[in-house]
């Protein structure tokens, strides 16, 4: 009888604690920690919106956290560190600075995270793969649109600078610039400081810059938040239609400037496919899949306020897969 009562005994503890054994779906789940520039913008809400669409689809555990207000390399670091104690799968980040992430993003790897770089380029090799615009080409594209609407070498053109360290704006900036030199021998080039991360910085910059210059009929603008600060200064001095202007990226306020004559035309990126791409390359790397090391998405000119492109890529459950 003894023997049986610590047989039923053993049974029902065996039974209690396979209770409490995580499901098999629980136990295996994969997790994919995001990290954009900054959780604000619409440019990275459609980034996120990519991403969490990429993760159901591979049924893995996005989580997307990034600096809340503006792009800060030592938030991102931060972020980076947790993840890595917290033994996360992969890292997708899109770092804020070319160098000074290097370290952190390597030390992550080492440690047997898969790791993919979107939106900008990080130094060092520290990764499984690439996804960004090609951002030189981007620049020379702005560039050849703005030339074909003044007299090259006689006309100034004002090149805005985003953020230093931040590669792919210094990258639009480096294309532009060489393709006016190209074309001008630097005649009439007018390149300003770094304008600031925030949008009433980049008001403040461009209004000083176009007292100061008066003459200047064209502008590039290589960020989003630099784009909306300089259509509040073309509006406040009355140049919408004096000026031609490029912008970059997509908001319901660029489209409107686009409608309204601030600005000329305006390169569009594809950022929920970044998102998306991020993520569903992260799990190919997890699967033991080759990926390619650099991915390409489109970044192309648009002029038309009612073109498709500017109304914002698919999303939700229902829109289409890049």
């Amino acid at each position: 009888m003894r023997r049986m009562a610590l047989f039923f005994a053993a049974m029902s503890l065996w039974s209690l604690l396979w209770c409490f054994q995580p499901s098999a779906a629980f136990a295996e789940e994969l997790r994919v920690l995001v990290v954009p520039k900054v959780e604000s913008g619409h440019y990275w809400r459609q980034v996120r919106e990519g991403a969490l669409e990429g993760g159901a689809d591979r049924g893995v555990r996005v989580i997307f956290r990034g600096p809340m207000d503006h792009e800060d390399p030592q938030a991102q670091d931060g972020i980076i560190r947790d993840g890595v104690v917290d033994r996360v799968d992969a890292l997708v980040i899109a770092p804020t600075h070319a160098t000074k992430l290097a370290e952190t993003v390597a030390r992550a790897r080492a440690a047997g995270i898969a790791v993919v770089i979107i939106d900008s380029p990080l130094q060092g090799d520290a990764r499984d793969s690439l996804i960004a615009t090609d951002n030189g080409v981007a620049g020379r594209t702005a560039a050849d649109f703005l030339l074909s609407k003044v007299q090259p070498g006689r006309d100034p053109i004002l090149l805005l600078r985003f953020k230093e360290g931040n590669e792919s704006t210094v990258e639009r900036e480096q294309g532009f610039a060489h393709r006016v030199v190209e074309k001008t021998g630097g005649k009439g080039l007018i390149v300003s400081d770094y304008i600031g991360v925030s949008e009433g910085s980049a008001y403040h910059r461009v209004l000083g810059l176009l007292r100061t210059h008066p003459k200047v009929r064209a502008v590039f603008a290589p960020a989003e938040v630099v784009t909306l600060g300089c259509i509040q200064a073309i509006g406040e001095l009355g140049l919408a239609g004096k000026i031609a202007v490029v912008g970059f990226d997509s908001t319901p306020e660029i489209r409107e400037a686009l409608r309204g004559g601030l600005l000329s035309a305006v390169m569009v990126q594809q950022p929920y496919r970044m998102g998306y791409l991020g993520v569903s390359t992260a799990c190919d790397i997890l699967n033991g899949k080759s990926v390619p090391k650099r991915i390409v998405t489109e970044a192309r000119l648009v002029t038309d306020a009612d073109d498709a492109a500017l109304g914002g890529e698919p999303c939700g459950s229902g829109g289409p897969r890049p």
